[in-house]
């Protein structure tokens, strides 16, 4: 009974901040507990243009953890808009050393698409061996 009326809550309560407010999920790197997360998320959603809602998330096998922002009407649009200027083509991860952080991917990343060609980093990152070896996702110009 108890989870009936927590589902019918949520249900009620999605429906109006739908129209308030989007939620998008941002890119924090390794977030490793609930302290790491109120460091690190709102600056990831401050850089989607949104305010963080409390929630983030490691997703499963990886260290890769991404936080709910929430986002108003306008700045949904304009984060659409920058998602729609990212480069398209298909996707090569490329092997980059250990890469600790989101700051430290955005300076070694971009370095990594050149040295192989006319690539481009598209901001995608995961670690594959912890404080050993990351990859970087590169896409052709």
């Amino acid at each position: 009974m108890k989870i009936l009326f927590a589902v019918a809550m949520l249900v009620a309560v999605s429906g109006s901040a739908a129209q308030a407010a989007s939620v998008v999920r941002a890119d924090a790197g390794s977030i490793f507990h609930n302290l790491d997360a109120q460091r690190k998320c709102p600056a990831a959603c401050e850089a989607k243009g949104g305010t963080w809602d409390g929630n983030w998330r490691t997703e499963p096998g990886t260290s890769r953890s991404t936080c709910d922002c929430k986002l108003d009407s306008r700045s949904h649009r304009d984060e659409r808009r920058r998602n729609d200027r990212k480069p398209r083509g298909r996707v090569r991860s490329i092997e980059a050393g250990a890469i600790g952080n989101d700051m430290h991917a955005k300076m070694v990343c971009p370095r990594v698409c050149e040295s192989h060609g006319r690539l481009l980093w598209d901001g995608n990152w995961r670690t594959t061996q912890m404080g050993r070896m990351s990859e970087c996702d590169c896409v052709d110009r």
